[in-house]
């Protein structure tokens, strides 16, 4: 009899640090799939704030052009001035 509640006891305890290990990879596979998510989102974000900063530079050297087409344009007018 001991020897049966002993390989009972056995067999219980295995089956549950089974299901401990199967919760466990579980919990593994979900930080692993969403740190997935969070790394592609990352790329996705980076990808963005460099097209933005682009965009910022072309506006940024723009404006300088238009700035210094209207002081050529006011130096322009000022040949027709009547004094």
């Amino acid at each position: 009899m001991l020897i049966n509640a002993i390989s009972t006891e056995v067999t219980s305890f295995a089956k549950l640090m089974n299901k401990s290990v199967e919760e466990i990879s579980g919990i593994i596979d979900t930080v692993a799939h969403m740190s997935k998510k969070t790394s592609e989102s990352t790329n996705k974000f980076d990808a963005s704030l460099s097209e933005i900063n682009h965009i910022m530079n072309e506006t940024n050297s723009s404006m300088e052009n238009q700035a210094n087409m209207a002081e050529e344009l006011e130096k322009s007018v000022e040949r027709f001035k009547i004094v």
